[in-house]
């Protein structure tokens, strides 16, 4: 047992370390379709999946109480205390669907959908109460006025107008947090 006196900085400081290391494979598999409608417009439809898939992790952390060194610039280890555990994480499906409409090179209309299982990740086989699935919409639209035939520069532009809105995947005190933006740009 060893009492060291908290009051004085002079006497006491603490070291906190927290490492993280997280590996593995994990895929995204994709589809997607391509249709011209004439000569001037297309569409574009795909889809995005992700499995669950189960990675390696391991936690390392140390707590280490120190004084100052009389000799040294360094700080001297009173106590250690350290803690290490490997195990798996659970990452969580995710289903992306949308897709895009194409006029000429001056307008293009694209849209999707995502869902993402984080009810069901795990952090050392653990759930967390608090991760709930996430719902995502995207919604954007580009528009150039001229691209190849303007004599100035503001028909060349790429006008751009934007939109999400996302569940969010947590939960706190029964309130989801959401998250939503309107964009633009040019």
């Amino acid at each position: 047992s060893y009492t060291v006196d908290a009051t004085d900085p002079t006497k006491f400081n603490i070291s906190f370390t927290d490492e993280r290391r997280v590996g593995g494979l994990h895929f995204t598999y994709a589809l997607q379709f391509n249709k011209s409608l004439g000569s001037k417009s297309f569409i574009t439809l795909g889809a995005t999946y992700e499995n669950k898939k189960k990675i390696y992790t391991n936690q390392y952390f140390t707590l280490a109480h120190l004084k100052p060194s009389p000799t040294s610039s360094l700080d001297e280890p009173v106590k250690d205390s350290t803690y290490n555990r490997t195990g798996h994480m659970q990452l969580p499906s995710n289903l992306t669907i949308g897709g895009s409409y194409k006029y000429k090179d001056k307008l293009l209309i694209a849209a999707d959908y995502s869902i993402s299982e984080w009810s069901k990740f795990k952090w050392f086989e653990e759930k967390d109460d608090k991760m709930i699935n996430s719902h995502s919409v995207h919604l954007g639209i580009e528009f150039v006025p001229n691209r190849l035939k303007a004599k100035n520069y503001l028909g060349k532009i790429e006008y751009r107008v934007g939109g999400f809105y996302n569940t969010g995947y947590l939960k706190i005190r029964d309130t989801e947090i959401q998250n939503y933006a309107i964009t633009g740009g040019l």
